[in-house]
């Protein structure tokens, strides 16, 4: 980021910020002092200008000092980040660091006021020997304008480092920290008894208190401060309006303080359903991020709904991306389409002769099954001749079985008869052997007798 020739440091916004709601709450307590303790303006004004003139002196002497002390540092780290190149870390450091200002501006203006408020009531008590009911009433009193004065001053420092903050998320800092703590500033249910029950409770106690001590308290005055009758009792009429005013002023301070929460909801409502209705409306990729400071829940459902776009961003451009790869792929396919376009019309006329060839085909069909019928006539006549030949078959079979079977019973006979015959034949053989043996003997028997 460059400076231009009016840019104010961090630490100057928060001081001018805070001189308005300062003066204001400065009156605010002098009207309490004014309409509490019955100050005459026409016999006190030397009092009334003191007051004036220390609260100025405080705002524009003293407050810068403070200031300077609580904020330089961080208006310098504001500053060297909007100059140089800074870290996640560095980003992150800042980013917490100014979480942390709106609070130490609160109890700073706080501070001042109540400060103040002590020295405005030692001032009535020492000096002007004021009842002290009626003083510590309207101290009570002063210290609830001190805390608005602090509320106005957490408001406007927020307002002030939001600003900062959302560049910070934007550029960058650590999503660790974010997702762990969410937000970093003081939740809504602690917002609103900040700035609506506490006032209006401390409104009311105020009333109550000054209605016990108006009627308690009726005593003479010699310095102008609360004129009554001596020793009285009960509430004058010259009360009455006293009592309605600061209610009045009660009110006031109440409903600017409602005022205030309800209107950090309406802006963070605002900046969601104007997030929203971008996201409806218009394309993804030219809706605009939502700025979040992660101040309240509001801030980090917005930084969720941030997500959701960057999320939804990503899925389309992966589509997007996938889709160009398709493209060369499908003009490849449209090719071809258009090719077997072409080379359908002319299988078209092919098919239409086929058809007339299958026409043709389906009247030769027809004789052949005609053809067939008679086919199957003439073999279901053969089916019942092969049937009876099976049956003959089968019979010459059985006999053949039993001829099979007598044969083997001859057979077995003839392979005995060979046996016997085969020891018959031994038999021969040794009687052969024994002639033989017996001509042996008898040659040389014969050949002796022949010489004899």
């Amino acid at each position: 980021m460059k400076q231009n020739e009016k840019y104010l440091s961090l630490e100057r916004r928060i001081l001018r910020a805070s001189h308005l709601p300062d003066v204001l709450c400065g009156i605010v307590l002098l009207l309490y002092t004014v309409f509490i303790l019955n100050l005459k303006v026409s016999t006190h004004y030397p009092l009334i200008i003191i007051v004036i003139l220390g609260v100025l002196f405080a705002q524009f002497c003293v407050s810068p000092i403070t200031n300077h002390i609580l904020f330089a540092n961080v208006s310098k780290e504001v500053e060297r980040w909007e100059n140089e190149s800074t870290t996640t870390e560095e980003r992150t450091r800042l980013f917490l660091s100014l979480h942390k200002c709106p609070m130490r501006k609160a109890i700073e203006a706080f501070a001042y006021f109540a400060i103040c408020a002590v020295m405005l009531a030692a001032a009535y008590h020492f000096i002007y020997k004021v009842n002290t009911s009626i003083n510590a009433v309207s101290l009570f009193s002063c210290v609830l304008g001190a805390y608005v004065a602090g509320l106005l001053a957490l408001a406007n420092t927020r307002a002030i480092c939001n600003e900062y903050e959302c560049m910070l998320v934007e550029e960058g800092i650590d999503s660790k920290i974010l997702n762990k703590k969410k937000y970093f500033g003081v939740s809504y249910q602690k917002t609103f008894s900040l700035y609506c029950t506490v006032p209006v409770i401390w409104g009311f106690v105020i009333a109550i208190l000054l209605f016990v001590v108006y009627y308690y308290n009726n005593v003479p005055s010699t310095v102008g401060f609360l004129p009554a009758d001596h020793q009285g009792m009960g509430l004058r009429k010259m009360q009455l309006p006293r009592i309605a005013i600061v209610l009045i002023i009660n009110a006031a301070v109440g409903i600017a303080s409602v005022y205030s929460f309800l209107r950090s909801i309406l802006i963070s409502s605002d900046k969601l359903q104007t997030s929203m209705i971008h996201i409806i409306k218009n394309d993804i990729f030219t809706v605009s991020l939502v700025p979040t400071d992660f101040e309240s829940e509001v801030s980090y459902n917005l930084y969720l709904i941030n997500q959701i776009v960057l999320l939804f961003r990503s899925i389309l451009d992966d589509i997007r991306r996938i889709g160009q790869t398709m493209v060369e792929p499908m003009n490849e396919l449209t090719a071809i389409s258009q090719s077997t376009a072409s080379t359908s019309l002319e299988q078209s006329t092919g098919v239409k002769e086929i058809l007339a060839t299958m026409e043709d085909t389906d009247r030769q069909t027809r004789t052949i099954v005609d053809k067939i019928a008679d086919v199957t006539t003439v073999a279901e006549g053969t089916e019942s001749n092969v049937n009876a030949g099976f049956e003959t078959l089968q019979s010459n079979l059985d006999k053949m079985t039993e001829i099979t079977d007598a044969n083997v019973s001859t057979i077995s006979g003839i392979r005995e008869l060979g046996e016997k015959i085969s020891g018959i034949w031994e038999i021969v053989k040794i009687i052969n052997d024994i002639a033989d043996q017996t001509r042996i003997i008898a040659f040389p028997m014969i050949f002796v007798n022949k010489e004899l």
